[in-house]
């Protein structure tokens, strides 16, 4: 917008310079962690989608950038040791969602992965958790990231990037651990 009467942009300046404060009064002081909260509270239209896409009901969101990440990887083919959109496995995956959700990076496969997380009992898991498979008996083998409501996000070798029930009979069977990257473990660095 350009102003070019002067009388318009003093009218324009005096108007801000009042709401300004008002806004300011309005928020009743909030301290800057009920501001970050405040802003990562999710509307209803953003709930209603994921839970259309993702096919389950979901309530809560925490983190919007990790369901948009999955979002953006659904249905991306499995490949053995991929990172990119052409095919990802499992570890590929949770490092992609770890790195561009929460700008952690987790190195190695799922069986290094597991070595360096805090164990959370399954009755405990929230959203962002790691979850953790052994589909071949001896060792764990499949990692995925928990969103809630008992569901997971992971690459599976038969459908690619995909949301699935940890009480479905085939991951039931083959769950081993759930968990969390501590918060101060220096062996995961920042990506930013």
């Amino acid at each position: 917008m350009v102003l070019k009467s002067p009388k318009i942009f003093k009218i324009v300046l005096i108007s801000l310079c009042f709401a300004l404060p008002a806004t300011m009064l309005a928020s009743g002081g909030e301290t800057e962690d009920k501001k970050q909260k405040s802003s990562t509270q999710v509307d209803e239209n953003t709930l209603s989608y994921y839970s259309q896409i993702f096919g389950f009901t979901i309530k809560t969101i925490m983190n919007v950038k990790l369901y948009d990440v999955i979002d953006t990887w659904l249905g991306t083919p499995y490949r053995y040791a991929g990172k990119t959109m052409k095919g990802v496995d499992c570890s590929g995956f949770a490092r992609v969602l770890y790195e561009n959700a929460f700008n952690i990076m987790l190195e190695g496969g799922s069986a290094d992965i597991i070595k360096n997380i805090t164990p959370v009992s399954k009755n405990e898991l929230t959203e962002g958790d790691l979850v953790f498979f052994k589909i071949r008996k001896s060792r764990v083998s499949h990692v995925g990231v928990y969103l809630g409501e008992n569901k997971f996000a992971h690459a599976s070798s038969s459908s690619g990037v995909m949301i699935s029930d940890l009480d479905d009979p085939y991951w039931k069977l083959r769950y081993y651990k759930g968990g969390r990257i501590p918060e101060n473990d220096t062996r995961f660095q920042s990506s930013k």
